[in-house]
């Protein structure tokens, strides 16, 4: 129901922006994310590497399907490992602003709330309900800028802070310590941090297709403190084609991948991942974009050897000033 509606609004609206297609493929500088006449698109799987100012928000929700949580159940003499498994829902809300700082140069912030919850007994008593709040700072800068390539680099830190509903945990505390105590929780609150330097880059192949591509490298705190911090890598890219440059029609769709060892929102439970996505986006207008992306990724756990799998369907708004 989404794409027909975005392709059908896209086509009403194919009259005025095949009238001024050609006007923005010889005018590249009159959208901050073209590059050799080809207007990129951008989502939130691959990183910008554009320093144009902007705002962006994105709203989503998905399902994370085979997890599992060891759990050390004890008996009278002895104990016994019992496995808890299920599935997760989960939704996220996000916004971010970017300003542009003289030519080559922009500075942004952005703020994320996620929550995720178990659907059915086992998940419910594992996971409970956990929300994460995160914040990004961002310092980005353009290395190097040609008719068709742009090379960017950028500084990020990202505060988070998870408030978890933990009855597992609960429960094993109080069989430990022979009953309820001051420092045993059911609600636990945890702060984290991580930083990041990296690269992106994007090549506007012809008006109708380019590439994007990023990297980057630091450190993270997971949102367990029982856990140390770990080396966190990201790389991504995808292949945007605009139909607005072929055929006049107001639409752009994208193919990306990603893979992680770190995750933001969910770095207490999930290790590596693996992710591919799409997306369906409108063009037809130079200071604004509105699409989805669908993705659907592979996790490794780190509650157990299981992997997760895990769908999800993102609202992507932008506007470019």
């Amino acid at each position: 129901t989404l794409i027909l509606g975005l392709v059908a609004g896209a086509l009403i609206a194919q009259g005025p922006a095949a009238a001024s297609a050609q006007a923005r493929t010889q005018s590249p500088e009159s959208c901050s994310c073209r590059l050799g006449g080809h207007r990129f698109l951008l989502g939130s799987r691959t990183e910008n590497p554009f320093v144009g100012s902007q705002v962006h928000t994105s709203t989503g929700g998905g399902m994370a399907f085979g997890f599992e949580d060891l759990v050390d159940v004890p008996l009278p003499d002895s104990s016994v490992i019992q496995a808890l498994t299920g599935d997760l829902a989960f939704v996220a809300l996000g916004v971010d602003y970017q300003q542009k700082l003289w030519q080559r140069f922009a500075v942004g912030l952005g703020v994320t709330a996620s929550a995720r919850l178990g659907i059915d007994a086992q998940s419910i008593l594992s996971q409970g309900v956990t929300s994460v709040f995160s914040s990004h700072i961002w310092f980005k800068g353009q290395i190097i800028r040609g008719e068709r390539h742009l090379l960017s680099a950028s500084v990020d830190f990202r505060p988070n802070s998870a408030v978890a509903l933990d009855p597992v945990g609960w429960a094993e505390g109080i069989i430990e310590d022979g009953g309820i105590s001051d420092d045993n929780e059911l609600v636990k609150s945890t702060d984290a941090a991580s930083a990041s330097v990296g690269l992106q880059y994007a090549w506007g192949l012809r008006p109708w297709i380019g590439l994007l591509a990023s990297t980057d490298i630091g450190f993270g705190d997971p949102l367990d403190d029982e856990q140390d911090r770990e080396l966190r890598w990201r790389g991504d890219g995808n292949v945007s084609i605009d139909l607005n440059e072929v055929w006049g029609w107001p639409i752009g769709f994208l193919v990306g991948g990603r893979y992680s060892d770190f995750s933001d929102q969910a770095s207490d439970i999930l290790e590596k991942s693996v992710l591919t996505n799409i997306g369906l986006f409108y063009t037809g207008r130079e200071d604004f974009s509105i699409g989805a992306e669908m993705s659907r990724s592979s996790s490794d756990l780190k509650t157990s050897d299981a992997t997760l799998t895990s769908s999800t369907v993102s609202f992507e708004l932008r506007y470019f000033f």
